[in-house]
Order: C-alpha cells, then structure tokens, then sequence
C-alpha cells in the first residue's frame, strides 16, 4: 500500500529547494511542477516525489551552449532539443536526461 499526499507547487518547491538546493531554480521548478502534473493527468498515475530521483531524470540548463558542453553535442539553439525538453524562458530549459 502507498501512501500519497498531493503538493502544491510551493510544497514541492519548497521539497527541492530543501533536499536538492542546488539542481533547479525556483522558476525551473514551477514549469517541473506542471510537467510532472501533466504526466500524472496524461498516464493516470501519481508521480512520486523523489528529488534525488527527479533530479537523475531532469536537468536544468541555461542556454543551449550550456547544455552542447555539458554533453558534447552542437545544437544551435534550445528550440532544437524541443523533443526532449521543455522551455524555462527563452533560453533556458529542462531536459530528460537518457
């Protein structure tokens, strides 16, 4: 049996920036939030609130440049990785990590 318990999005920002201070910003939580919101609705399923788990799937980036060091590819612009993230604003985003 699983218990659960349904957060708010200060909750859960308030959750990350406790246990992971350091993997996303305030503004990169509230668009994880509704990302995670909107799998739970679109699967039918609960997400689980695991930071350390979420933090092994996502990752927050500034910009594209960023993002093409950290994983040696050359993209040129964020609009580019749209199939596997999600814009923070216009530049920054969340990417699934594989």
């Amino acid at each position: 049996m699983a218990i659960i318990q349904n957060l708010t999005v200060n909750q859960f920002i308030d959750t990350f920036q406790r246990v992971r201070p350091t993997n996303f910003s305030p503004m990169a939580l509230e668009r994880l939030y509704d990302h995670l919101e909107r799998l739970s609705l679109d699967t039918g399923k609960p997400v689980e609130i695991d930071p350390i788990g979420i933090c092994s799937i996502y990752s927050e980036y500034s910009d594209i440049e960023e993002y093409n060091e950290e994983n040696g590819t050359e993209y040129e612009d964020a609009q580019d990785v749209d199939e596997f993230a999600f814009m923070i604003d216009d530049s920054a985003f969340i990417a699934y990590l594989y």
